[in-house]
């Protein structure tokens, strides 16, 4: 089997979703002054690659620990979206239609080659209302993709956000080296800190593939 990362490595000064927090990793204690190191996390829920839950955005909805850790293992595709545009609509996900099993989808658009760069965070790919819907159709647990979002930055609605999480999903942010998934389907893992009534967690998130 074979194990690829679709994880952003965390790290002091990396890029963030505007006006969130950046993240601080002090070490309180160090080898120099206590014999032995410990680091701190200061960050947002939502840093690097990430899950969001519903509760993210439906005061109702189920928070991060409100889930079984096997509900963030499944299987899984890839949908390549590169050279689509700005703007996923129903029709590039037609290939769906096909599978009736899936636990997870995960959107390619190439966006993560501009991870690191003042470009990631702006005018990154999106889903319509109506690709939204496609997925919510699909009786999935969740959408991942290698962007930070699935609606504009300038999106007071959050629309594509809404329609996933009103049909009990999840999604998985900041993704990367989708590239490297072969085509067909493989097990995906995006297991979060199980952080009590959090609306997202940090994640892990790797593909598990089969020779």
């Amino acid at each position: 089997m074979q194990i690829i990362d679709l994880t952003h490595t965390l790290e002091p000064d990396m890029p963030v979703y505007p006006e969130d927090t950046p993240p601080e990793f002090p070490r309180p204690c160090t080898y120099e002054t206590y014999g032995f190191s410990v680091t701190a996390l200061n960050m947002g829920v939502h840093t690097g690659t990430h899950m969001d839950a519903p509760f993210h955005m439906l005061q109702d909805g189920p928070a991060v620990d409100w889930f079984q850790a096997d509900y963030f293992i499944g299987k899984a595709m890839v949908i390549d979206l590169t050279g689509t545009g700005r703007l996923i609509a129903p029709e590039h996900l037609a290939r769906l239609s096909k599978q009736n099993d899936l636990d997870y989808v995960l959107l390619r658009t190439g966006w993560d080659k501009h991870w690191g760069t003042e470009q990631y965070y702006r005018d990154w790919p999106e889903l319509t209302l109506l690709a939204a819907r496609v997925l919510t159709g699909l009786d999935l647990r969740g959408v991942g993709m290698d962007s930070p979002s699935p609606d504009p930055l300038d999106s007071h609605e959050y629309e594509a956000h809404m329609t996933l999480f009103r049909a009990g999903m999840v999604c998985i942010e900041n993704l990367t080296n989708l590239a490297r998934i072969p085509e067909g389907t493989f097990t995906f893992s995006c297991l979060p800190l199980p952080i009590r009534n959090s609306d997202g967690s940090p994640c892990r998130a790797v593909a598990m593939v089969e020779d």
